[in-house]
């Protein structure tokens, strides 16, 4: 079991406008670090690590805005992202039957969708050649 603490801040309109730029810079150097890993994917290149994602960001507005331990844990969360990532795909090179849908239940705002209603749902389509 783990512990969480829920802090609720009653906040100003400034705190609040301080609050939605450190985010939305945060999303940019996440977009931008996301970007050049996904080139180096396409290129057939290993991803990039944290270092080499600093070191290709470092100079770019939105790392310099944030504060460096912010920046600094964008950029580790990229980097295990993409190495999670990996590894999975590693793994389903090894063993695809640990990745198979047996027991999905998508649960939305109209209904609970099951294993036979996904079935019913995804009918195989039928190719007619001419």
């Amino acid at each position: 079991m783990k512990l969480v603490q829920r802090h609720l801040i009653k906040f100003n309109k400034n705190e609040f406008l301080a609050f939605d730029k450190l985010a939305f810079l945060s999303k940019n150097l996440d977009n931008c670090a996301v970007y050049l890993n996904r080139q180096a994917f396409f290129s057939h290149q290993p991803f990039l690590t944290m270092t080499e994602l600093h070191h290709a960001l470092k100079t770019s507005a939105d790392y310099q805005a944030l504060p460096a331990k912010v920046s600094q844990l964008v950029l580790k969360q990229v980097e295990k992202t993409f190495k999670s990532s990996q590894k999975a795909q590693e793994q389903f090179k090894k063993s695809p039957n640990k990745f198979t849908i047996e027991n999905v239940v998508w649960v939305s705002d109209r209904e609970i969708l099951t294993n036979s209603k996904i079935n019913e749902l995804v009918k195989p389509i039928v190719r007619i050649r001419l």
